[in-house]
């Protein structure tokens, strides 16, 4: 356990190296662990196995590059970094995230990379992110079974290489052919009134691509059927004029 106001005053620590192991034995930071801690700028912290709860990092000052990758922290809290404004990198990759709560991220406005490579993550929501996009440079969420749902509009609206999204959609049923990518708003599963019955309905852009695909194939059969049948008449035709 790492108890709250852990470093208050320690002086002349540049980096601070408390964890580089796949397992590391901490499974508990108290709010305020970091609280005082001004002159350390790198914290290197893998293979954690707890949550991040509100306040486990925040007012450190001097912090440039904080590592908690590789590990197992499953939810990050509202204001868990809260007053740590001066984070420059924060690699919280392969550490199996699947929840990030509103204001997470919080008061660090001056973050350039946040690598969450390899999660769990299934939302791009706007709530999370957007507070970002004035300072980032590179948000990683490749790796990450992102669903091509209507949390993905506002990320369609302002298209960025500044974000990095999986291939492929995990979900929902019917999409996981789409590439977040490439996606339009106009295709974004969206429930949507049936006019015929007023019921609500969900598009399936997957099946309409499998049954275009089996379209294609079944018109390329026909043709090769009816090339075989040509060379077979003009074989014919030419054996009976030889007789």
């Amino acid at each position: 356990v790492i108890h709250s106001y852990a470093f208050f005053g320690l002086k002349s620590v540049g980096s601070l190296i408390l964890c580089l192991l796949p397992t590391c034995p901490i499974k508990q930071i108290d709010p305020f662990a970091f609280f005082g801690f001004h002159t350390c700028d790198t914290i290197l912290l893998t293979g954690i196995h707890t949550s991040l709860r509100s306040g486990s990092f925040s007012h450190m000052t001097s912090i440039r590059l904080l590592n908690l990758s590789h590990g197992e922290i499953s939810r990050i809290h509202s204001y868990a970094f809260q007053g740590s404004e001066h984070i420059g990198e924060l690699d919280l990759s392969s550490s199996l995230i699947s929840n990030i709560d509103t204001d997470a991220f919080e008061q660090i406005n001056n973050i350039s990379l946040l690598n969450l490579n390899g999660n769990l993550i299934r939302l791009f929501e706007k709530s999370i992110f957007q507070p970002l996009v004035h300072s980032i440079r590179h948000i990683n969420l490749d790796n990450n079974p992102i669903q091509c749902d209507c949390t993905l509009e506002w990320y369609l609206e302002q298209r960025s290489d500044r974000f990095k999204l999986p291939d492929v959609c995990t979900g929902p049923i019917g999409y996981e052919c789409l590439s977040p990518n490439e996606l339009q708003q106009s295709q974004l599963p969206c429930y949507k009134i049936n006019e015929d019955n007023n019921q609500t309905t969900l598009k399936n852009l997957c099946e309409k691509r499998v049954k275009g695909i089996v379209v294609a194939k079944s018109l390329a059969s026909l043709y090769r059927l009816n090339t075989c049948l040509f060379v077979l008449l003009t074989i014919m035709f030419i054996s009976n004029v030889v007789i």
